[in-house]
């Protein structure tokens, strides 16, 4: 069992426990209550109705494992748990009520999605191994790997690397920004090939958790030259459609808003470090799941974003000119301690924006016991 699992077991165990009211709304608004809950079964039917029908608590732990994994679902996407769909999307809902917040979709249909912000771990695409363990050692999940960076591997090293600790834990985006920065300093790189992305993903996508498109980035900021970025990164996402994939969009700040209005339905990922944007985007769409590309900042504490990635918890290991590091909390960056050393800062950096996934929870805290001069030092 993988640690979505064991968790799913617990939940499961500690709903029916604590299960005090029967009667539930499913997704489509109807009332449906719990009749019989045997070791194997919940048999559920609607109130006024007398047909009951069966759900296996076994798909039923599936279910609460895969919204652990995925954080978010719809009642189509579990159709593949119980073709009582509805049903399950209710419990489900009752399973995460204080957890969870509940949208709608363009077309109407109910989502359920998981509070916090899940944080990709970026910076590991050229790693070695003990970055790598230094990352599982403290807490973190998932990370983010750029296909610009690991392209060229002909060993799939860093596939080795990442494997066992982190399969289906990884997400993969194209690199078309650190592919941008490199043509912009004058470096002789090669462009990136929407075939042999498309290849790549379908050669390794066993152990991805999400790819994203092969987005463009505008070359300037004139208006033929943002719609000619938009036109071709439209064309990559139709390209790997019709390969068989389903890539996540990209929304650049540059874009005009009707091209968000096409990718709405799906979960999509920005670049942008402008508040005022953020602002008009919750404002205009306040029901979508965004993740954001390169973003570390306390932003993520406030449930405005589902997901987000960067490599700022690297910062960690670079000391400022008085020796002191970097430190990410809840409430922005801060220095380190002058007795702290890298190691520590790197640790401290990884289980706090590894928790920020668990914003919602009352008693979370953040604490790294360290030891010097034989004295422990706990930060809060």
């Amino acid at each position: 069992m993988n640690h979505f699992d064991i968790e799913a077991v617990k939940k499961e165990r500690s709903f029916f426990k604590k299960l005090r009211e029967k009667s539930f709304k499913t997704g489509t608004g109807r009332v449906n209550e719990i009749v019989t809950l045997s070791s194997t079964y919940i048999e559920i039917k609607s109130l006024n109705g007398k047909k009951k029908n069966r759900i296996s608590r076994k798909k039923l732990k599936a279910a609460i494992s895969s919204m652990l994994y995925r954080r978010t679902s719809n009642r189509a996407e579990l159709e593949k748990f119980s073709k009582f769909n509805s049903a399950l999307f209710g419990l489900l809902r009752m399973i995460f009520i204080k957890i969870a917040k509940i949208s709608k979709t363009a077309t109407g249909a109910l989502r359920l999605s998981i509070k916090g912000t899940r944080f990709f771990f970026s910076g590991l695409s050229k790693a070695g191994r003990k970055d790598i363990s230094l990352i599982k050692n403290n807490e973190a999940l998932f990370i983010l790997l750029h296909y610009f960076d690991i392209r060229k591997s002909k060993t799939d090293r860093w596939r080795q690397l990442v494997e066992d600790d982190f399969k289906g834990k990884i997400l993969l985006d194209s690199g078309a920004y650190s592919l941008f920065n490199a043509q912009r300093k004058g470096l002789q790189v090669s462009s990136i090939d929407a075939k042999e992305y498309a290849a790549f993903i379908h050669r390794h996508k066993d152990i991805l958790f999400d790819y994203v498109n092969l987005d463009v980035i505008p070359q300037s900021d004139s208006a033929a030259s943002i719609r000619q970025a938009e036109k071709e990164a439209q064309c990559n996402f139709e390209y790997l459609r019709n390969e068989g994939l389903s890539p996540v969009p990209v929304f650049n700040c540059k874009y005009d808003w009707d091209v968000l209005e096409k990718m709405i339905e799906a979960a999509f990922l920005g670049r942008n470090k402008k508040v005022s944007f953020f602002q008009e985007l919750k404002s205009r769409y306040p029901a979508i799941n965004l993740h954001v590309l390169g973003n570390a900042s306390s932003s993520i504490w406030t449930n405005d974003f589902f997901s987000s990635d960067s490599s700022a918890w690297i910062r960690g290991r670079i000391p400022d000119r008085n020796g002191r590091f970097t430190l990410y909390t809840p409430s922005g960056q801060s220095q380190s301690p002058l007795e702290w050393k890298s190691h520590d800062c790197l640790s401290f950096n990884i289980r706090t924006l590894a928790r920020a996934e668990f914003s919602y929870k009352e008693d979370l805290q953040f604490s790294l016991p360290l030891t010097f001069g034989g004295s422990a030092h706990e930060v809060i």
